[in-house]
């Protein structure tokens, strides 16, 4: 993506790769945490960007740069806080925004190339019996299991047999008693 982005602007629009490399740290390492989640992600890119950008229009002569630079990723964080998305690369990327170097073509970029990323998310993280993504949004997702073999869900040995064990440690059986 930034590869197009660069040739059809003549290298005035590009992605700075950083924020995303975090990005694809919580999406495929930390697949539970609430930051890596499809709808943290997405709204909390947008909501950063848009705040971020707009303490860009504030002229330099009541808002310096190096006060933008902190005021704009602090209201941003903020934020995303108080609406309930928060996501770190967005921190980062609210940073960059503040800065005034770039524009709402570069935000448009970063949001586009964050839900690209979700998808290869959902299918990726979905193969291992182990993972469920996104935990958030599943409303949909025990349609695609039901209808994807790859997806299925089996209980693995060890939790059955655990579940056994722990049953008849608290004088539960996992079968049905006859009364005599």
């Amino acid at each position: 993506m930034d590869v197009l982005a660069k040739r059809y602007t003549d290298d005035e629009v590009f992605l700075l790769i950083g924020p995303f490399g975090a990005l694809m740290t919580l999406q495929y390492g930390l697949t539970s945490a609430p930051a890596s989640q499809p709808r943290n992600m997405v709204l909390g890119q947008m909501i950063a960007g848009a705040v971020s950008l707009a303490f860009t229009y504030i002229p330099e002569e009541y808002l310096s740069v190096w006060v933008r630079r902190a005021v704009g990723p602090a209201v941003a964080i903020t934020a995303m806080v108080k609406l309930g998305v928060p996501h770190p690369p967005a921190g980062a990327h609210s940073v960059i925004y503040s800065e005034g170097k770039h524009n709402w073509t570069f935000y448009g970029l970063v949001v586009l190339g964050t839900v690209f990323s979700v998808i290869p998310g959902i299918l990726l993280n979905n193969l291992s019996s182990k993972r469920q993504y996104p935990i958030f949004w599943t409303k949909w997702l025990p349609v695609l299991r039901e209808r994807l073999p790859l997806c299925r869900r089996t209980p693995s040995k060890d939790k059955l047999s655990s579940r056994s064990e722990s049953g008849s440690q608290t004088g539960r059986s996992s079968k049905a008693h006859k009364a005599p």
